[in-house]
Protein backbone atom coordinates (compact mmCIF):
# COMPACT_ATOMS: atom_id res chain seq x y z
CA UNK A 1 0.00 0.00 0.00
CA UNK A 2 1.43 3.43 -1.36
CA UNK A 3 2.00 5.77 1.66
CA UNK A 4 -0.12 8.68 2.08
CA UNK A 5 2.85 11.42 1.35
CA UNK A 6 3.58 9.32 -1.65
CA UNK A 7 -0.18 9.80 -3.24
CA UNK A 8 0.31 13.52 -2.30
CA UNK A 9 3.33 13.77 -3.95
CA UNK A 10 2.10 12.14 -7.30
CA UNK A 11 -1.08 14.48 -7.41
CA UNK A 12 1.09 17.45 -6.94
CA UNK A 13 3.44 16.29 -10.11
CA UNK A 14 -0.06 15.18 -12.24
CA UNK A 15 -1.60 18.91 -12.31
CA UNK A 16 1.47 20.66 -12.69
CA UNK A 17 2.28 18.73 -15.70
CA UNK A 18 -1.68 18.94 -17.00
CA UNK A 19 -1.28 22.72 -16.16
CA UNK A 20 1.75 23.20 -18.59
CA UNK A 21 0.15 21.09 -20.94
CA UNK A 22 -1.56 23.36 -24.21
CA UNK A 23 -4.84 23.07 -23.94
CA UNK A 24 -7.28 22.84 -27.37
CA UNK A 25 -9.37 26.53 -27.47
CA UNK A 26 -12.76 26.71 -27.00
CA UNK A 27 -14.09 29.22 -29.79
CA UNK A 28 -17.41 31.38 -29.63
CA UNK A 29 -19.54 30.23 -32.24
CA UNK A 30 -20.04 32.34 -35.74
CA UNK A 31 -18.25 33.58 -38.58
CA UNK A 32 -14.69 35.10 -38.47
CA UNK A 33 -16.42 38.20 -39.12
CA UNK A 34 -18.95 37.89 -36.56
CA UNK A 35 -16.46 37.34 -33.56
CA UNK A 36 -13.22 38.75 -34.35
CA UNK A 37 -10.64 36.17 -35.42
CA UNK A 38 -8.18 36.73 -37.06
CA UNK A 39 -8.03 35.37 -40.65
CA UNK A 40 -5.62 35.31 -43.65
CA UNK A 41 -7.54 38.44 -45.40
CA UNK A 42 -7.42 41.22 -42.81
CA UNK A 43 -11.29 42.24 -41.72
CA UNK A 44 -12.36 45.81 -43.11
CA UNK A 45 -13.41 48.28 -40.66
CA UNK A 46 -16.84 48.55 -41.14
CA UNK A 47 -19.09 51.93 -40.06
CA UNK A 48 -22.28 50.58 -38.37
CA UNK A 49 -25.35 50.48 -40.72
CA UNK A 50 -27.73 53.35 -38.68
CA UNK A 51 -24.36 56.40 -39.34
CA UNK A 52 -24.29 55.72 -43.27
CA UNK A 53 -27.15 57.74 -44.87
CA UNK A 54 -29.49 55.07 -46.80
CA UNK A 55 -28.60 54.32 -50.43
CA UNK A 56 -25.07 55.53 -49.90
CA UNK A 57 -21.71 54.93 -51.57
CA UNK A 58 -22.02 51.57 -54.16
CA UNK A 59 -25.50 51.50 -53.92
CA UNK A 60 -25.93 55.03 -56.02
CA UNK A 61 -23.91 53.60 -58.42
CA UNK A 62 -25.54 51.04 -59.01
CA UNK A 63 -29.03 52.09 -59.43
CA UNK A 64 -27.19 54.23 -61.86
CA UNK A 65 -25.35 51.60 -63.53
CA UNK A 66 -29.18 50.05 -63.65
CA UNK A 67 -31.00 53.01 -65.05
CA UNK A 68 -28.38 53.32 -67.46
CA UNK A 69 -28.37 49.68 -68.47
CA UNK A 70 -32.48 49.90 -68.30
CA UNK A 71 -32.30 52.79 -70.96
CA UNK A 72 -29.33 51.74 -73.13
CA UNK A 73 -31.02 48.22 -73.86
CA UNK A 74 -34.73 50.13 -73.83
CA UNK A 75 -35.35 47.45 -71.30
CA UNK A 76 -39.31 49.18 -70.92
CA UNK A 77 -40.34 47.14 -67.63
CA UNK A 78 -36.74 47.25 -66.61
CA UNK A 79 -36.92 50.98 -66.30
CA UNK A 80 -40.51 50.80 -65.15
CA UNK A 81 -39.21 48.80 -62.34
CA UNK A 82 -36.96 51.54 -61.39
CA UNK A 83 -39.96 54.21 -61.37
CA UNK A 84 -42.73 55.28 -58.68
CA UNK A 85 -46.39 55.49 -59.62
CA UNK A 86 -45.73 59.26 -60.95
CA UNK A 87 -43.09 60.48 -63.26
CA UNK A 88 -42.17 63.66 -63.84
CA UNK A 89 -41.19 64.60 -67.61
CA UNK A 90 -39.57 68.65 -67.89
CA UNK A 91 -38.82 70.31 -71.28
CA UNK A 92 -36.55 72.50 -70.60
CA UNK A 93 -37.28 76.06 -69.28
CA UNK A 94 -40.85 75.40 -70.84
CA UNK A 95 -43.11 72.96 -68.93
CA UNK A 96 -43.19 70.05 -66.41
CA UNK A 97 -45.77 67.67 -66.56
CA UNK A 98 -46.74 64.93 -64.12
CA UNK A 99 -48.03 61.68 -65.38
CA UNK A 100 -48.76 58.02 -63.99
CA UNK A 101 -45.74 55.86 -64.58
CA UNK A 102 -47.28 53.81 -67.44
CA UNK A 103 -48.07 56.61 -69.33
CA UNK A 104 -44.74 58.80 -69.22
CA UNK A 105 -43.49 55.93 -70.16
CA UNK A 106 -46.23 55.35 -73.42
CA UNK A 107 -45.01 59.66 -74.44
CA UNK A 108 -41.02 58.08 -73.72
CA UNK A 109 -41.28 55.45 -75.88
CA UNK A 110 -43.39 57.71 -78.53
CA UNK A 111 -41.23 60.41 -78.71
CA UNK A 112 -36.86 60.23 -76.99
CA UNK A 113 -37.16 56.07 -76.85
CA UNK A 114 -38.89 55.25 -80.11
CA UNK A 115 -37.67 53.23 -82.89
CA UNK A 116 -34.31 53.94 -84.35
CA UNK A 117 -33.00 55.58 -80.82
CA UNK A 118 -29.62 54.27 -79.97
CA UNK A 119 -29.62 55.61 -76.03
CA UNK A 120 -25.73 55.78 -74.63
CA UNK A 121 -25.24 57.41 -71.37
CA UNK A 122 -22.78 59.70 -70.47
CA UNK A 123 -21.69 59.33 -67.45
CA UNK A 124 -18.61 62.05 -67.51
CA UNK A 125 -20.96 64.86 -68.89
CA UNK A 126 -20.89 67.94 -67.33
CA UNK A 127 -24.89 68.34 -67.39
CA UNK A 128 -24.75 71.58 -65.44
CA UNK A 129 -22.47 73.28 -68.36
CA UNK A 130 -25.09 71.52 -71.31
CA UNK A 131 -27.78 73.33 -69.56
CA UNK A 132 -25.71 76.88 -70.10
CA UNK A 133 -24.54 76.78 -66.40
CA UNK A 134 -27.93 75.88 -65.06
CA UNK A 135 -28.83 73.43 -62.39
CA UNK A 136 -30.39 70.27 -63.45
CA UNK A 137 -32.54 69.53 -60.06
CA UNK A 138 -33.51 73.00 -60.03
CA UNK A 139 -36.15 72.07 -61.93
CA UNK A 140 -38.75 69.28 -60.74
CA UNK A 141 -40.77 71.78 -58.01
CA UNK A 142 -40.81 71.60 -54.08
CA UNK A 143 -41.78 68.07 -53.41
CA UNK A 144 -39.41 66.35 -55.37
CA UNK A 145 -36.31 65.13 -53.88
CA UNK A 146 -33.93 64.93 -57.05
CA UNK A 147 -30.11 64.25 -56.49
CA UNK A 148 -28.67 63.34 -59.36
CA UNK A 149 -28.57 64.10 -62.73
CA UNK A 150 -27.42 61.35 -65.91
CA UNK A 151 -26.83 62.77 -69.67
CA UNK A 152 -27.93 60.65 -72.49
CA UNK A 153 -27.66 61.04 -76.22
CA UNK A 154 -28.58 58.92 -79.34
CA UNK A 155 -32.57 59.38 -78.38
CA UNK A 156 -35.15 59.53 -80.94
CA UNK A 157 -36.01 58.25 -83.73
CA UNK A 158 -32.92 59.18 -85.59
CA UNK A 159 -30.73 58.79 -82.63
CA UNK A 160 -29.61 62.44 -82.50
CA UNK A 161 -31.05 63.58 -79.48
CA UNK A 162 -30.74 64.21 -75.84
CA UNK A 163 -31.68 64.45 -72.87
CA UNK A 164 -30.84 64.49 -68.78
CA UNK A 165 -32.06 61.71 -66.61
CA UNK A 166 -33.14 62.85 -62.91
CA UNK A 167 -32.59 60.28 -60.02
CA UNK A 168 -34.92 61.25 -56.69
CA UNK A 169 -34.27 59.91 -53.02
CA UNK A 170 -37.21 59.04 -51.33
CA UNK A 171 -37.69 61.29 -48.14
CA UNK A 172 -38.89 58.17 -45.81
CA UNK A 173 -37.13 55.05 -47.19
CA UNK A 174 -34.53 56.77 -48.50
CA UNK A 175 -34.56 54.32 -51.74
CA UNK A 176 -33.67 55.95 -54.95
CA UNK A 177 -35.67 55.89 -58.29
CA UNK A 178 -36.24 57.39 -61.73
CA UNK A 179 -37.80 60.75 -60.80
CA UNK A 180 -38.02 62.16 -64.08
CA UNK A 181 -36.10 63.17 -67.36
CA UNK A 182 -35.09 66.67 -69.22
CA UNK A 183 -35.74 67.01 -72.30
CA UNK A 184 -34.53 70.31 -74.52
CA UNK A 185 -36.57 71.97 -76.34
CA UNK A 186 -35.21 71.07 -79.41
CA UNK A 187 -33.65 67.84 -80.07
CA UNK A 188 -30.58 69.29 -79.19
CA UNK A 189 -30.13 71.56 -75.32
CA UNK A 190 -27.03 73.65 -77.48
CA UNK A 191 -29.57 73.73 -81.01
CA UNK A 192 -30.15 77.06 -81.60
CA UNK A 193 -33.59 77.01 -83.22
CA UNK A 194 -36.35 79.53 -84.33
CA UNK A 195 -37.78 80.77 -81.01
CA UNK A 196 -41.53 78.94 -81.09
CA UNK A 197 -43.14 82.20 -80.24
CA UNK A 198 -42.28 83.96 -82.67
CA UNK A 199 -45.29 83.51 -85.09
CA UNK A 200 -47.26 85.17 -88.31
CA UNK A 201 -50.96 85.96 -88.59
CA UNK A 202 -52.94 83.91 -90.47
CA UNK A 203 -55.97 83.85 -92.15
CA UNK A 204 -55.82 79.81 -92.69
CA UNK A 205 -58.82 78.76 -89.18
CA UNK A 206 -58.52 74.98 -89.40
CA UNK A 207 -56.14 71.81 -91.01
CA UNK A 208 -56.19 68.62 -91.82
CA UNK A 209 -53.36 66.05 -92.14
CA UNK A 210 -52.69 64.45 -95.22
CA UNK A 211 -50.17 61.86 -93.98
CA UNK A 212 -49.66 60.58 -90.34
CA UNK A 213 -47.72 63.31 -89.07
CA UNK A 214 -45.67 64.27 -85.65
CA UNK A 215 -46.45 67.29 -83.31
CA UNK A 216 -43.77 69.22 -82.01
CA UNK A 217 -43.01 71.68 -79.25
CA UNK A 218 -41.20 74.00 -82.39
CA UNK A 219 -41.50 74.58 -85.98
CA UNK A 220 -38.86 72.44 -86.55
CA UNK A 221 -37.48 69.09 -87.31
CA UNK A 222 -35.12 69.15 -84.04
CA UNK A 223 -38.05 70.38 -81.85
CA UNK A 224 -38.68 67.52 -79.41
CA UNK A 225 -41.60 65.22 -80.43
CA UNK A 226 -45.21 65.18 -78.47
CA UNK A 227 -47.23 63.63 -80.29
CA UNK A 228 -48.91 62.71 -83.87
CA UNK A 229 -51.75 63.54 -85.81
CA UNK A 230 -53.67 60.58 -87.92
CA UNK A 231 -54.59 61.23 -91.74
CA UNK A 232 -57.94 63.21 -91.93
CA UNK A 233 -57.81 64.38 -88.51
CA UNK A 234 -58.10 68.60 -88.21
CA UNK A 235 -56.66 70.78 -86.08
CA UNK A 236 -57.14 74.22 -85.45
CA UNK A 237 -54.76 76.73 -86.98
CA UNK A 238 -53.16 79.98 -84.00
CA UNK A 239 -50.76 81.03 -86.52
CA UNK A 240 -47.72 80.10 -89.03
CA UNK A 241 -43.95 80.44 -88.63
CA UNK A 242 -42.04 83.30 -90.29
CA UNK A 243 -40.69 81.02 -92.51
CA UNK A 244 -44.00 79.78 -93.55
CA UNK A 245 -43.23 76.29 -92.79
CA UNK A 246 -44.89 75.45 -89.88
CA UNK A 247 -48.23 75.70 -88.33
CA UNK A 248 -48.94 76.35 -84.83
CA UNK A 249 -52.23 75.03 -83.83
CA UNK A 250 -54.49 73.83 -80.55
CA UNK A 251 -53.12 70.41 -78.98
CA UNK A 252 -53.65 68.83 -75.76
CA UNK A 253 -50.34 67.32 -76.39
CA UNK A 254 -48.26 70.07 -74.53
CA UNK A 255 -49.02 72.12 -71.41
CA UNK A 256 -49.10 75.58 -73.05
CA UNK A 257 -51.67 74.14 -75.63
CA UNK A 258 -49.26 74.92 -78.85
CA UNK A 259 -48.19 72.40 -81.36
CA UNK A 260 -46.18 72.68 -84.66
CA UNK A 261 -46.89 70.67 -87.59
CA UNK A 262 -45.62 71.01 -90.90
CA UNK A 263 -47.54 73.16 -93.64
CA UNK A 264 -46.34 70.29 -96.44
CA UNK A 265 -48.13 67.45 -94.71
CA UNK A 266 -51.37 68.89 -94.05
CA UNK A 267 -54.01 71.34 -96.30
CA UNK A 268 -56.62 73.93 -94.99
CA UNK A 269 -60.10 72.81 -94.56
CA UNK A 270 -63.20 74.46 -93.79
CA UNK A 271 -63.19 73.32 -90.36
CA UNK A 272 -65.09 70.47 -88.67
Amino acid sequence: MMPRFLILFVLLVSSAVTACTPQPAVLPTGTPAEVGVATDTPAQHSIPTETLPPMAGLEDEQFDQSLAQAVESLDFTLLRSLMKDRFLIASWQASLMEYASDEALQHLQQGVFAAGAKPDDQFGSDVPALLGGKDPLGEWGPVANPVRALHVTGLGARADEEAVLVVGRDAQSGELFWLGILLPRAGSFLTRLPDPAAVAVTDVQYVQAVKELYLRIGPGEPYVVIGFMQTGEVAQVTGISLDENWWRIACTSDPSGICWIPINRSEPVAGP
